[in-house]
């Protein structure tokens, strides 16, 4: 009986150091609490390139992911300023693959500080998580995949980057 409970006991700290290891390898935030404003960091203002533009004007008070409809593409989502975000299928749940280079093209939707979820309370805000990247900011993500701005969509209403393993976030396909 002794030796059962033992290897049980060795089962369970294994158990217990692999999801630390995991967590270690695995840095993710998901629905951070404290403070009362949502900004969101970058966010580009009309017809401006969300890859220089930051502004301390967050947009919708309260809001961090908006809708917009399009005649031929439907409603997909966008930051709270109605600039288009887009996931790529590269990215892993919950952590984003897109680094260095990809950057320049692919800007993440990040914010800075932090938020306050009991404030995010629409439908589409409810869907968000929020993931550290490895440079320690935080990065938006709508369910498990990381939200970012195509270089080239120079405000509301631009939607160029479309294509490839890189897909506009549609609420109704």
């Amino acid at each position: 009986m002794k030796k059962v409970y033992t290897t049980i006991v060795i089962l369970l700290f294994l158990i217990l150091a692999g999801g630390v290891v995991y967590l270690l390898k695995h840095p993710t935030v998901t629905n951070p609490t404290a403070v009362t404003t949502n900004k969101a960091a970058n966010p580009p203002a009309s017809n401006s390139n969300p890859a220089t533009t930051t502004t301390s004007n967050p947009g919708k008070p309260g809001v961090l992911v908006d809708k917009k409809t399009d005649p031929k593409l439907g409603t997909y989502l966008t930051d709270n300023k109605g600039v288009a975000l887009y996931v790529f299928g590269g990215d892993k749940s919950l952590e984003s693959t897109c680094y260095d280079a990809c950057t320049k093209t692919w800007i993440p939707y990040t914010f800075s500080g932090q938020v306050d979820t009991k404030g995010l309370t629409d439908s589409l805000n409810k869907l968000l998580n929020f993931i550290k990247r490895t440079d320690g900011t935080i990065q938006i993500a709508y369910g498990t995949k990381p939200l970012y701005y195509y270089k080239a969509d120079t405000g509301p209403g631009v939607v160029t980057g479309q294509g490839g393993q890189w897909t506009l976030v549609l609420l109704n396909p």
